[in-house]
């Protein structure tokens, strides 16, 4: 809609002489205003009146817009008047603009007001971003590409070069990728934005959108820290360690007070005992207010020897408020490595007898160690070799009754670091020889 779409052209006309002027005349030219019409189509306007000094007379044609323009533009308007007295007449002419009404064009995406994440996975694991280029204008929107930039957390089933071309007057283009975020962290904001460039490469819009990726939290939040191994050495015949402290954290992240706070641990395996002096196995609590947390400790002390192959452990830690359904349960995993001794009493007493470990850590990244306890005084070997059969390390002497440790770098015999991969190694003493295997992770 033009506004106006009809307006009134007036001439006003008033004699600077004492002396009447009578029967005057105007004629509205509007050749050189194609989009202007008449709406009565009279051109030539004649007063009735004579035209007096002090005494202005008006003379009004009523102009339309015959057609619209395609793009801003102006119209010239010309008026020859005459009187008696100058009947060769005299010309006005005017200027009217005629500008696009439209706003400028602009570009639009549409995505999802939030993507949640519950459990640790994406409830929405696909999600459409749909696009949209108008031109409410009456020229062409030069036009030649768009580019979609998405975040390196989401990737597109699609390119994202649009090709599209010049966008005529009154027109728009539209697209839509189907994107699949590709990490599932929470509480986390994305933003993707499209680009839109003329044919000399230049960018001539751009819009931007936000994707807020959202946690589906539970009321309780819970933290643990533990130990991730413990070791028995046969040759100490102690735990490595023999005690550790396992830490739970409750937060409250609700706007209620949970009542009657209750923390335990259930169902301890005889692996380990429970020190009860200022650490007991159960705490209570009146209440856990909104926004609190709470931090509760357990002293474990390594109470048996696991007899044959290594072993993963599960602590449960289990908690209750009024406001939960029955107890919570937080099944805590720690790997005992309890590898039974070996040697004793599978060979005649004798020079030959030892007790052998097992390298620690198996995998090992930088440093491993092996622990051997002999029974007599002796020549004593240690050899690693890889998959091929090539020999890596060796250590060999003299050794008394007793403990000792060997440790070994990870490094060849020429001082390289060895490459991630299966080793083997072989331990012998007094014509008997122990092997195993060992991994090194990088």
């Amino acid at each position: 809609m033009w506004t106006p779409d009809t307006f009134d052209i007036r001439l006003s006309l008033e004699s600077t002489l004492d002396t009447s002027h009578r029967w005057p005349t105007a004629l509205i030219d509007l050749s050189q205003a194609p989009h202007l019409a008449l709406v009565d189509g009279v051109e030539a306007e004649q007063s009735s009146f004579a035209l007096q000094k002090d005494h202005p007379r008006e003379l009004v044609w009523k102009v339309t817009l015959a057609d619209s323009p395609i793009s801003d533009t102006e119209e010239r308007v010309c008026i020859h008047y005459a009187t008696e007295l100058y009947p060769d007449g005299r010309d006005t002419c005017i200027t009217i603009r005629i500008a696009d009404p439209a706003p400028d064009p602009a570009c639009f995406m549409t995505v999802p007001d939030e993507i949640l994440v519950e459990d640790g996975a994406l409830t929405h694991p696909l999600f459409t971003i749909n696009s949209r280029i108008i031109n409410p204008r009456f020229d062409p929107l030069p036009v030649h590409h768009a580019v979609l930039n998405l975040p390196a957390s989401f990737e597109t089933t699609k390119d994202t070069y649009w090709q599209i071309g010049e966008i005529p007057g009154k027109d728009d283009v539209y697209d839509f990728w189907i994107v699949r975020p590709l990490r599932s962290e929470y509480d986390r904001e994305e933003t993707v934005s499209l680009e839109v460039f003329d044919h000399g490469n230049q960018k001539i819009l751009e819009c931007t959108e936000r994707v807020f990726i959202q946690g589906v939290r539970p009321p309780i939040h819970t933290s643990h820290e533990s130990l991730d191994s413990i070791r028995y050495n046969p040759v100490t015949r102690k735990w490595v360690p023999d005690r550790f402290l396992l830490r739970f954290e409750l937060e409250n992240r609700t706007d209620t007070t949970n009542p009657n706070l209750f923390v335990q641990l259930r169902d301890l395996s005889e692996n380990y005992f429970t020190n009860a002096n200022g650490y007991p196995r159960s705490y209570g609590f009146p209440e856990l207010g909104p926004g609190e947390d709470m931090y509760f400790e357990w002293l474990l002390i390594m109470n048996k020897v696991a007899e044959g192959a290594n072993v993963v452990d599960t602590i449960h830690i289990e908690y209750k408020t009024d406001l939960l359904d029955g107890w919570q349960v937080i099944p805590v995993p720690v790997a005992i490595e309890a590898r039974k001794s070996v040697g004793i009493g599978d060979v005649p007493a004798g020079a030959g007898s030892f007790t052998l470990g097992a390298f620690y850590p198996n995998p090992f990244v930088d440093r491993a160690s092996i622990d051997v306890d002999l029974r007599s005084s002796g020549m004593l070997s240690l050899s690693i070799v890889n998959v091929y059969g090539r020999q890596v390390f060796a250590e060999s002497g003299h050794y008394s009754r007793g403990s000792h440790t060997f440790d070994w770098d990870g490094t060849a015999l020429d001082g390289m670091p060895i490459p991630p991969g299966v080793y083997y190694y072989s331990l012998g003493f007094g014509g008997r020889h122990e092997s195993g295997t060992i991994v090194k992770l990088r």
